[in-house]
Parts: structure tokens; sequence; C-alpha cells
């Protein structure tokens, strides 16, 4: 990633709230001028009232007079104080307003870039998904982009802060005395170049750190997502094991990285403290001598903590702002991600009006550009029509539902839906033509009615109890403590593999779509509950365009037209009496199926 890329995304996420963020910075500067008076204050103190020295400034004399002179302050000495705590009040007063927008801003930033990292996630490519660890997704949606917010909201105004600070202070300091300003100032450089060369050295370390933390949380993401199958194998203490191994990883980096700040800081500051003794001693020779007040010198001890603070913070931020970029570039990586297309005109099209006519016209699909997963495939698929893809695990039968999706896109060939490129049909239209029963039964951890009409928003109860009727549902869910109420747990754990199946077929038939895809979607389905659906099914023949994806026979048998597919290409197409006829894949399994079939049935298998 350049970094021009990181520094211009950063100042595009904080353009939006440019004005809060110079509020911030303006009650920034009134907060260091109002905090880095009270050492002025000491010194008006102690030089022109208790010693009474000669007053060079025409603003002090005027600040004497309006007191009432240095008799007066003399008798009301505690006038000092009450200064002094007024000045304290007013720096408190414009530090809660500088922190308030700065943490308004930061706050609103991380807002930002979750939603913008959510739309991403929402919207990538089907490619991103194969790309990118799921824990590594949240690590950086919720780790990396609190580091954005922290710098933000702290770093970031404390740079603007420091600056105002040594300005200021070197201002006061060479008002009084360029010669001790330059001795103040002899350590400076030598902090600033540590700090720069630091900061490049610990870089790459980084990087590491963040990578170490996403494979910690991906590690944790996949043993909570797998937890039936780590328990069904006893595979506890082996994932025990493999979080240990990234956890300790993890803590070594992180443990190796502290060390090296540790010995910077320690460093800088014997560096720190050598600068203030050396201001101190040569101060103290030259107040004894008599060239310099008393005052200056309390003055001069006091600022160069206050020059100092800014320049090994300045590092502290350095190395910040190492992590905060590495933060940025992650975060950068998802948000520019390849998305499908935008939301468009849907007037266009109307969904409703598509009937659902099918054509695959010399399609050929790569996923990695070389190994071809479909080869030439072409077919045609009436309106209402019932047809059947049929052929073993890895033939390509679900790469076509992908690319009618669109979710993948062919290196050659049309799509045609209804006559019209599937290219010129709005991506949300298309998908609410299109309804898919998935091979992975996905249910959110909600009540089954809410999961059910997840796509449809709102639906009439009865409804619902018709397409669970439909799907062999509706008796399992009044079996349910309560019915349609029942809350499925996260990803639907509470379920059988099969009654996650046939909530999905339900949620699917409730969204009205043109063409509905089962894609192998009753694999977890015995085969009697399987005939009872594909018979209430049949009630949609002529009315829908259906198509079924399986390997089983049982499943696809019914159809009006069976495409046999095999290594990605269609090797033959009929109805199921016309293809047990031939000799071709789908009569050799379909005599495996049969003699299987009797066998549970106690019938003599026929040689």
């Amino acid at each position: 990633m350049l970094p021009v890329a990181v520094e211009k995304f950063l100042l595009k996420v904080l353009k939006k709230y440019q004005f809060i963020y110079m509020c911030s910075i303006l009650f920034s500067l009134l907060a260091v001028v109002f905090s880095r008076l009270v050492p002025l204050i000491v010194k008006l103190a102690v030089d022109h009232v208790l010693q009474e020295s000669q007053i060079k400034s025409s603003l002090v004399r005027t600040i004497l007079e309006l007191f009432g002179g240095r008799e007066i302050l003399i008798r009301n000495f505690w006038l000092f104080g009450l200064l002094v705590v007024l000045v304290s009040f007013f720096n408190g007063l414009f530090s809660y307003f500088r922190d308030k927008f700065s943490a308004t801003v930061g706050e609103s930033v991380a807002r930002d870039l979750r939603t913008e990292l959510d739309f991403t996630i929402l919207r990538a490519k089907l490619s991103f998904y194969n790309k990118y660890q799921t824990g590594d997704v949240i690590q950086r949606c919720t780790s990396d982009v609190d580091t954005v917010r922290q710098f933000v909201s702290q770093d970031l105004i404390a740079i603007w802060r420091n600056l105002f600070m040594l300005i200021f202070v070197y201002y006061v300091m060479f008002s009084l005395s360029p010669l001790m300003t330059g001795i103040s100032s002899i350590f400076i450089p030598a902090l600033i170049i540590s700090a720069f060369l630091f900061y490049k050295k610990v870089e790459k370390d980084f990087v590491e750190i963040e990578e170490a933390e996403g494979e910690l949380t991906t590690t944790l993401q996949e043993s909570l997502s797998g937890i039936r199958v780590v328990k069904a194998f006893g595979r506890e203490d082996f994932e025990k094991e493999k979080f240990f191994k990234r956890n300790k990883h993890y803590r070594e980096k992180d443990l190796y990285l502290l060390k090296k700040m540790a010995a910077f800081w320690t460093i800088s500051d014997f560096m720190a403290l050598a600068q203030v003794a050396f201001v101190i001693f040569v101060g103290t020779y030259f107040v004894v001598k008599g060239s310099l007040t008393l005052g200056t010198l309390v003055v001069f001890s006091t600022y160069v903590w206050l020059l100092l603070w800014p320049v090994r913070e300045f590092g502290i931020l350095l190395s910040r702002y190492g992590r905060v970029r590495i933060a940025l570039s992650r975060i950068l990586e998802i948000v520019s991600a390849e998305k499908e297309e935008p939301k468009s005109n849907e007037n266009a099209f109307s969904y409703e009006k598509l009937r659902g006519e099918i054509e695959f016209q010399d399609v050929w699909f790569s996923y990695d550009g070389q190994n071809n997963v479909l080869k030439g495939v072409s077919f045609k698929i009436s309106a209402g029509e019932t047809i059947a893809f049929f052929g073993p695990t890895g033939a390509g039968k679900s790469t076509i539902i992908a690319l009618l999706l669109r979710l993948v896109k062919p290196q050659k060939g049309r799509i045609l839906l209804d006559g019209i490129h599937t290219e010129k049909i709005p991506l949300q239209v298309l998908r609410r033509v299109i309804g898919v029963v998935p091979q992975e039964s996905f249910l959110f951890s909600k009540t089954v009615r809410e999961n059910i009409m997840i796509a449809r928003g709102e639906a009439p109860l009865e409804e619902v109890v018709k397409v669970c009727e439909v799907a062999a549902i509706h008796d399992d869910i009044l079996g349910f403590k309560n019915g349609y109420e029942t809350v499925v747990g996260e990803r639907g754990m509470t379920l059988s593999g099969g009654q996650r199946q046939r909530l999905c077929i339900a949620r699917t038939l409730i969204s009205n779509h043109s063409v509905i895809v089962f894609d192998d979607s009753m694999s977890a389905v015995d085969t009697e509950t399987e005939r009872r659906i594909l018979e209430r099914l049949a009630e949609f023949k002529g009315k829908k365009t259906m198509i079924i994806i399986s390997h089983r026979i049982s499943s696809v048998k019914n159809a009006d037209k069976i495409f046999v597919i095999e290594n990605g290409m269609i090797t033959d197409m009929g109805t199921h009496d016309e293809l047990i006829k031939r000799d071709s894949l789908y009569a050799k399994v379909w005599k495996v199926e049969r003699l299987i079939l009797e066998g549970e049935r106690g019938v003599r298998p026929r040689v």
C-alpha cells in the first residue's frame, strides 16, 4: 500500500468533520497558552515584586500598574495565587472543549469506517470472501478501527498541542534569554533524530503484530463456528493447543516491541534528565554571577520540561502513527475491494414481469484463469419448466447458478433471462427474480418466523404456515416449545441439519421468486420427507421455473428435463425414463441407487 494513499484516505475521512476539528485545534491553542502562564506569573512575583528587579517589558509594567503597583501587591500577595487559580480554571475549561470536540471527531470517524467496512463486506464480489479470512476481517473492523479512532481523537490533536507548546515556549524563552534558550536545546536534535530512527526501525514490528492478532482472532472464530465438529471429534485439546500457540506468538511479538520501546524510552529519559540538570547547573552559575535573575531561572527550569515533553511525545506519536498507518492500510485494503454494481434504477425492469426463461450460450468459466470449470455449456430452460442438473461433486453444477446470479462472470459466452443479457439486468432485480435454497443452510439467531420472513419483511401467518407445509417443516415447528416464535440459536444450531434445510426452503418459497433454485438443498433430508416435499412442489409446475441441483437421482427424477454434467460439460440430456435407457453416468447411478433401495426394503436385488 502506497504511503500517499494512506495519508489521502485519512484526510478523506477527516474532511467531513473539519469544522469540529478546527474548533478542537483552537481550544488546544488556548489551553496551551493558559497552561504555560503559571511560570511567568511566578517570575513576575519573584523578580519584580519580591526582589524589585528592573522592569524592561512595558507589558509587565502595565500589568503591575493595573494591580496597584509593587507595594499593593506585596501587601496582597494572595492575588498571585488567585491569578494562578483563574489561569488554571481557563486552562481546564479549554482543555475540556478540546477533548470534547476531538472525541466527537474520533467517534464519528470510527462510525464512518465501520459503516464503510460493513458496506464493502456486504457488497464485495465473491472473490473477496475467498481471499480474506473471517477472523482477519473482524479484526480489521474492530481493533484496527479502534486504533484509528484513538489516533484521531487523542494523538492527532496532541501533535497540534505539542506544536503550539514548542512555539509558545521557545518564544517566551528566547525573549527572556537567547543564550539560555540555546543551552536548553542542546539535546533536542539528538532526541528528534533518535525518535525518527526508532520509528523507522519498529514499523515492520507493527505489521507483524497486526497479522499475529488477525491470526489469533481467526483461530477463535473458527473454534466457535465449528464447535459442534470440535466436540464431535473430541478435538478440544487440539483447538486449545492451536489457540495457545497463536496467543503465544502474538504475545511474543508484542513483548518484543515493548522491550524495544522500553530501551528507547530509558535512553530518552536519561537524555531529558541530563538536559534539565545541565540547564539548572548553568543557570545557577549565571544567577550567582548576577547575569540571570532567579525568576528567569525558575522559568527556564520549568520550561525546559515543557520543551522536552513535546519533543519526547513526538517520538511516542511517531511510533503510534506507525501503528495507525498499518491499521489504515489494512482498512483501506478492505474498502478498496472490488464491489458488485451499486443499486440502479429498477423501473427499467419489472421483476414481476420476468417469467424465468433461462439460456446459456457457449459459456466458459474458470476461477483461477487456467483450469476451466465450465467448458462451452449451452442449454435453454423454458419459463415454468422444472429442470435438474445431475452430476458428480465438482462437475460445475453450483457454478452454473453462481453465473446465473452474477456472483462471478464468465470468460466467454452469454447468459440470458427472458432473452435479455443478465449483464443488462440490475443486480438487485436479478436476485429478486431468482431465489436460491443454498446447499449450506444458514439461519440467523432469530425466531423461526423471523428467519422465514428475512427477505420478505412481513407476511400473514397463514402464508408462513402454507410454505412451511410445502417444505414439510410445519409439524416440526408446532413441536417446538414456542412454535413459530422459537429462537433457533446462532446459525440454527438448535435445529437438526434436515430442519435447517427445510426452513431455508420455506424462506425461499415465501419470497415469490419467478425462478427457484434448489442447490443440493435436501441432502440432509430423509428420502420419505424428500418425496413429500417434491410432491408438494409439483403445484408450482408451470407457474415457476424450478432448477434442482443434486447428485441423488431421487431428487431429480421427476424433473421435466435433466442435464447430466461431467467435468464441466453437459454430456447427456433428457427425462428420467429416457436417460435410464442409455449407457450413461445417469443410468449407472440409477442402477446403484435402485439396488441400495431394494436392499433396504429387504427385496432381493435383481442382477
